[in-house]
């Protein structure tokens, strides 16, 4: 997930939002809150080579919540709002 952040941010790497969501997948699929709450917001904003994806990022979202990760928990609220539900 560490990898994913800074590939993400460009700090002591350029910054590459593909390799970001490569190494944010791995930690999330390992079961990482904060990797599939980045997976998520990769998701959500269509960055890294994928394809913008609510749905996809709430599924996500919805995961590490369930591991009790706060930001995760506000992301649908966002989502909601952009959409204008």
């Amino acid at each position: 997930m560490n990898l994913g952040y800074m590939y993400m941010e460009g700090r002591g790497v350029a910054r590459d939002d593909v390799q970001a969501v490569e190494w944010f997948r791995k930690s999330a699929e390992q079961g990482c809150a904060d990797g599939q709450y980045h997976l998520g917001k990769m998701y959500e904003a269509g960055c890294g080579g994928l394809a913008q994806d609510d749905a996809e990022a709430l599924s996500w979202y919805s995961k590490a919540a369930e591991q009790g990760n706060a930001e995760a928990k506000e992301a649908p609220r966002r989502i909601e709002v952009e959409d204008g539900a």
